[in-house]
């Protein structure tokens, strides 16, 4: 089988199981293809070594092995997971601990732990609004909950949520925050979006990236504080002019209209329906020549 033919292969299977995919199972990407043939290989040869998991009737670890398992036709080995599990938490720490990340993409994940800690955070401070009592009308320690993190196994984490997603995705409270920004700004940005996807490649750090996004800001900061040269008022009389197709839009609803000349007062205007133009009348104080459209 060539290799066009097995990319077909599996872009088929991709699309026909992805659906089974839990939405939680997509915090990490898929391997590249080559690794995906890498693992195909090793599992025709080997078999399958570690068991798919399976989280309300979808795939929440395992998405590779389960594609790589079919690619050779091999029967997939699974087992279901408790429904009492956090799938976020745990598709994090099993894909940590098997997957060798870069700074880049540990940062990354770091980002989405800190936003859903801070969630928690919020869930929390509004369950103790309440006089400070639970649904049961019992007292609530504040020490119980505020710092306080429920883990997959049961047990509680305490520090600040920047901390916590530190640790949790074995990067640092400093280059999280870096990363926060430059994920942040990638919307608006196309080229920190590429130098960003070619630092989760491996191919520049977090620190160069952020070097270069810190650049790009202060001189957004600079060309925007620079006095704006006054431009000088267009002609209304122009078929271009958004003055005017903006009264044209006013005078259909209100037919009333700020006068474009000057911009100061308002006016009455007529449409002469059968020409087909905007007529002006009642001019500002400004005395602003008649003019039609």
């Amino acid at each position: 089988m060539s290799r066009d033919e097995k990319k077909a292969k599996y872009e088929a299977l991709l699309e026909k199981f992805s659906p089974q995919f839990h939405q939680d199972s997509f915090q990490f990407e898929l391997l590249p293809f080559n690794e995906f043939l890498e693992l195909a290989e090793d599992i025709k040869e080997r078999g399958q070594l570690e068991k798919i998991e399976w989280l309300e009737g979808k795939i929440l670890d395992g998405r590779n092995r389960y594609l790589a398992c079919l690619f050779h036709g091999i029967l997939p080995k699974s087992k279901t997971l408790p429904d009492s599990i956090d799938p976020f938490d745990h598709v994090i720490s099993r894909n940590l601990r098997r997957r060798h990340l870069n700074a880049a993409q540990r940062a990354e994940i770091g980002v989405r732990i800190l936003e859903r800690e801070k969630i928690k955070a919020q869930k929390r401070k509004q369950a103790t609004q309440f006089n400070g009592r639970d649904g049961k009308n019992q007292p609530v320690s504040k020490a119980s909950v505020r710092g306080s993190i429920p883990t997959t196994e049961g047990k509680e984490e305490k520090g600040k949520a920047i901390d916590i997603a530190a640790d949790k995705s074995q990067s640092s409270p400093k280059t999280i925050r870096k990363a926060q920004k430059i994920i942040n700004a990638i919307n608006d940005d196309v080229e920190i979006e590429e130098d960003w996807k070619n630092a989760k490649l491996g191919r520049s750090s977090v620190e160069e990236v952020y070097q270069k996004f810190k650049k790009k800001e202060k001189l957004d900061q600079t060309s925007s504080s620079k006095p704006q040269e006054k431009q000088a008022v267009r002609e209304p009389n122009l078929p271009e002019d958004e003055n005017i197709l903006q009264i044209r839009k006013n005078c259909l609803n209100l037919r009333l209209a700020p006068c474009p000349h000057c911009m100061s007062q308002i006016f009455a205007c007529l449409i002469d329906m059968e020409k087909g133009r905007l007529i002006l009348r009642d001019h500002c104080k400004k005395d602003c020549s008649d003019f039609n459209y």
